[in-house]
């Protein structure tokens, strides 16, 4: 087995999401661990961007069972106990034969290749790798769909004890001889359960970022890239191709999408719309790094590398506080580190499907959402929703992050019948650094950070197991060990004429007038700039004459604004942070 390699992997204990792919009129005669297998290789071979309808002449099916299917089996031996085998039912001993499982995918999945059933007990699993790496030399595939799976029955409990399956599974991987991550097997030290040898293996082999999620996340990002130019705004509601997304868009717009995507993905060569898809996962495979990028909400956008392994951490920690999660939903794209966290990743993790949804406001999503729903979300969306008195009708949580939400919107969104809300405390930089729930006033700091303080202030955190030092960019005061409390933006510095001038201290000063309603300030081409909300049924022209004569009466020269933009709104972002202007 040294020389085989994993594209992807996927493993399940229900078949939960096969109607998906499906129609359940053509599942129902199915037993359950071919229901089972059926979907984890449908999910695997989707994973990767393969048509399940079109024939497959160059992928070969292995299937490794210690039993088969043990339920079905029983159940044709009980019908010839009790019927006589004149009346043995013929729907049973069909499904209850070992090869039933390979039957029922190759004829779902048109696969025309090689097919091999191996039922060999405790060594069923390290035969069938054998027996793939024959396949893949003697080139009869190109690639290989290995699956295990065997299924708990009270008969396997009686016969071995606790030593039986843990439960019904399966775990399928996508094998071939030269692209992909080394397959490294150990000897397996379990005779009775290689299944659950292989579930287990499964988990460490899966894509971060499959073929298909990489698709989605260009797309996403090519989205939300026009939108911010004004350009193709209703695509981002919308699931084009991403092909339709470059259909009448300029030369110049293009090459600044590009310049994202390479960044995203850390490509160091040229990119074409043609193998735009294929680049992105060749780079992603040899980095094992992802990028995020900042909004710009406090300055120009920058860029933040995460290692595979810092996010499978973070995501594992997230994970750890929310329980009877059955599906998530999530309104945050996937190339914003929160969407690709606390959606794509943590979807990954706990092994449950993940719809997509547009953040749209409408009463409608009260027919959408179900019971053991996850929502991730930001707290403009909530507000919406608190807006047109929407109500939950189910048991659904609700994760929010991207900026702060509110104490008095977190109490609303519990009154609105969600079973409970999670506010993430973090950045781009560093991923997710605390939580809080409803009703808490303080984040308690996930297990997977520490931190120097003093004075009862924390002044750093850092990553346990790697050498990550992110500085806060609030005020953290410590409530106890674990626990602190956010009091206030630490004040920022710009330079202006080689003096530091503080952007905070001009909106203090401007929030003092009695014409303002609200204010935002940030660096411009060389000094400051402001963009005011004046208060109703206020004079503009007066208004205006007022706070510039205010200005120069309050303000020294370095902290005067170069510009002062009027509006009715302060500029934000989709997902309600402060935006440039």
């Amino acid at each position: 087995m040294n020389k085989l390699f994993v594209l992807d992997s996927y493993c399940a204990q229900s078949y939960e999401g096969l109607e998906n792919f499906f129609a359940p009129q053509k599942m129902r005669r199915l037993g359950i661990l071919s229901k089972v297998s059926l979907y984890c290789a449908a999910k695997l071979l989707d994973n990767q961007n393969i048509d399940l309808h079109a024939f497959k002449q160059n992928i070969g099916l292995i299937i490794a069972t210690s039993f088969g299917p043990i339920s079905q089996t029983l159940s044709f031996m009980d019908s010839i106990i009790f019927d006589g085998d004149i009346l043995a039912s013929p729907i049973t001993f069909s499904s209850s034969v070992h090869n039933a499982i390979e039957t029922t995918i190759t004829t779902s999945l048109n696969l025309q290749g090689p097919v091999l059933t191996i039922s060999d007990c405790y060594n069923s699993f390290l035969s069938s790798l054998a027996t793939a790496q024959c396949w893949l030399a003697s080139q009869m595939c190109q690639t290989v769909l290995l699956g295990a799976a065997d299924e708990r029955h009270p008969i396997c409990k009686k016969e071995f004890g606790q030593k039986a399956f843990f439960a019904t599974g399966a775990a399928f991987f996508l094998l071939t001889l030269s692209a992909g991550k080394k397959f490294i097997v150990k000897n397996i030290t379990d005779p009775l359960n290689p299944a659950d040898y292989a579930f287990n293996l499964s988990k460490k082999y899966q894509c971060l970022l499959s073929k298909k999620d990489i698709s989605k996340i260009v797309a996403d990002l090519i989205k939300t890239y026009l939108a911010s130019k004004k350009i193709k705004t209703m695509d981002v509601f919308d699931t084009p191709k991403i092909s339709d997304l470059f259909l009448n868009i300029d030369e110049k717009i293009q090459n600044e999408i590009f310049e994202q995507i390479k960044k995203t993905f850390l490509i160091d060569s040229e990119i074409s719309k043609e193998n735009l898809l294929e680049q992105c996962f060749i780079s992603y495979q040899k980095n094992e790094q992802f990028v995020f990028s900042t909004s710009g909400s406090t300055g120009q956008p920058l860029q933040w590398r995460h290692s595979f392994a810092q996010i499978r951490e973070e995501v594992k920690g997230v994970a750890s506080i929310f329980s009877n999660i059955k599906r998530i939903v999530c309104t945050v794209p996937t190339h914003h580190s929160y969407g690709f966290i606390f959606g794509l990743q943590l979807a990954k993790f706990l092994n449950i499907d993940i719809i997509y949804q547009a953040p749209l406001p409408t009463l409608l999503w009260r027919n959408f959402l179900k019971a053991g729903d996850l929502l991730i979300t930001f707290p403009l969306f909530l507000k919406y929703l608190k807006n047109i008195d929407f109500k939950f009708n189910c048991d659904v949580k609700v994760l929010t992050s991207t900026s702060p939400c509110p104490d008095t919107l977190m109490d609303d969104v519990i009154k609105m019948g969600a079973a409970d809300i999670t506010d993430i405390y973090g950045s781009s930089e560093s991923g997710a650094i605390a939580f809080r729930k409803a009703g808490d006033k303080s984040f308690k700091l996930f297990d997977f950070w520490e931190y120097e303080a003093k004075d009862m202030q924390i002044e750093k955190i850092y990553r346990k197991d790697t050498n990550l030092e992110v500085v806060l960019p609030d005020i953290a005061k410590l409530k106890s060990e674990r626990n602190f409390y956010i009091c206030g933006r630490i004040d920022q510095a710009v330079q202006v004429a080689g003096i530091n001038v503080y952007p905070q201290k001009l909106e203090q000063i401007l929030r003092g007038h009695d014409f303002v309603k609200e204010v935002s300030v940030r660096l411009g081409e060389k000094r400051l700039k402001a963009f005011i909300v004046l208060k109703e049924g206020v004079n503009f022209d007066e208004a205006k004459r007022n706070i510039y004569a205010y200005i120069n009466k309050n303000l020294d020269a370095h902290h005067k604004p170069e510009s002062i933009t009027f509006g009715k709104n302060l500029p934000q972002t989709p997902f309600g942070k402060k935006a440039d202007w």
